[in-house]
């Protein structure tokens, strides 16, 4: 199996409706649909059990998915930090801006 989660994913859509990586923090790093599928009206955004709305959604939907292998994603400056210190980028290196959101 292809270690890039696209590779993955456009795999999976020969054989199912959606497929859906999970983030750690409850919500999603990618979707993808083969088909319209009814899975996101009504989800509450930005909360932590995006992921799980979105399964309710897609199974009373009908839709065949399925999910890939957990990763995280960076939506704020701590995930960023997070992903600087992966990569042995020191702070002072990097010259990203995010908006400060909140979160």
């Amino acid at each position: 199996m292809h270690a890039f989660p696209q590779v993955r994913a456009a795999a999976a859509l020969q054989s199912h409706d959606a497929v859906v990586g999970p983030a750690e923090d409850g919500g999603y790093v990618l979707v993808g649909l083969a088909r319209d599928v009814e899975a996101f009206d009504g989800v509450r955004w930005s909360t932590a059990d995006v992921m799980t709305q979105t399964r309710a959604k897609l199974a009373a939907s009908g839709a065949r998915w399925t999910e890939l292998p957990m990763l995280w994603d960076i939506d704020n400056r701590a995930d960023l930090a997070r992903w600087l210190a992966l990569e042995g980028v020191q702070h002072r290196e990097a010259r990203v801006v995010l908006p400060d959101t909140g979160r």
